[in-house]
């Protein structure tokens, strides 16, 4: 997994990344119907599976990145589209 901490521009938000993603993940199954409906912003989304699984369970999700690599690989899943899953890149410091 990322150091996100010795990243510049994410350093201030990796904890907040931290104890989201601690969050997240380890739900189970029976728990991911909660984010149904729910608006998503997955920081630092690198090619991940958590917005694939999110927006199977009817999240909105957004995923960010500076990585324009990591950005296109996500891009190319072959469900992105398909799951209305927007991938952006850019930094904490851009994003809004």
């Amino acid at each position: 997994m990322t150091d996100f901490g010795n990243i510049p521009e994410y350093g201030p938000y990796s904890l907040l990344m931290s104890i989201v993603r601690a969050s997240i993940t380890p739900l189970s199954s029976e728990n991911w119907a909660s984010f149904a409906g729910s608006d998503i912003l997955d920081i630092g989304t690198g090619n991940s599976y958590l917005p694939h699984l999110l927006a199977k369970k009817g999240a909105v999700v957004v995923g960010y990145d500076k990585s324009p690599t990591q950005i296109e690989l996500a891009r190319a899943h072959e469900n992105a589209r398909s799951l209305g899953i927007e991938y952006v890149v850019a930094t904490p410091a851009n994003i809004l």
